[in-house]
């Protein structure tokens, strides 16, 4: 994963949070605060991926017998398209 990738989704959190302190009418709070949910989403599960590979985490697991996850790929892959709900 390349840094630039994590900083434009953090940017994209930073822009929504200030937006959304500055909304003024409710109804357009709704379809905001799913794109902050999403992009909140999207970068938890980016940081899963690269902390499931550091070196300490694997260790510990290792030293007390806790199998490594296998993750299946599209695990790893990035959602880019909003899901159903």
């Amino acid at each position: 994963m390349q840094i630039s990738a994590v900083r434009r989704v953090e940017d994209k959190i930073r822009s929504l949070s200030a937006q959304l302190l500055a909304v003024e009418e409710d109804k357009e709070l709704r379809p905001m605060l799913a794109e902050l949910r999403d992009a909140l989403r999207q970068h938890i599960e980016r940081l899963r991926v690269r902390l499931s590979s550091y070196p300490i985490v694997v260790e510990r697991r290792d030293r007390n017998g806790i199998p490594r996850r296998r993750r299946p790929r599209e695990a790893y892959l990035i959602r880019t398209a909003p899901q159903a709900r």
